[in-house]
């Protein structure tokens, strides 16, 4: 079950392990932020690897998105991260975020 851990970078939150994460298809994930970060909220633009555009964090997801092998552009989904630090600052990734990837078993 792959992970995505979320960091604080400044007043961004992003993946700790890169913009890009690989994801089999039909796997499921979490996304997991660091201590002292709250209310956190995964919002995917379009087109979603889940049955929401808005997922939680700490939860399992199952991926309902197949590895589409003719367009493989199809199997990015990039994401925003939303969230607040211990003081109730603001931590966003409105200029980024990560992106996950489908890929096959």
């Amino acid at each position: 079950m792959p992970e995505i851990q979320l960091v604080r970078q400044g007043n961004a939150l992003k993946p700790k392990n890169g913009d890009r994460t690989l994801v089999p298809q039909g796997s499921t994930v979490t996304f997991r932020a660091e201590a002292g970060i709250a209310g956190t909220e995964i919002a995917f633009a379009g087109n979603t690897p889940f049955d929401q555009n808005r997922v939680p964090y700490n939860k399992p997801l199952a991926v309902k998105a197949l590895f589409n092998e003719s367009d493989p552009g199809r199997n990015k989904y990039p994401y925003k991260c939303h969230g607040f630090g211990p003081d109730g600052e603001p931590l966003d990734s409105d200029g980024g975020g990560g992106e996950m990837e489908i890929i096959q078993h």
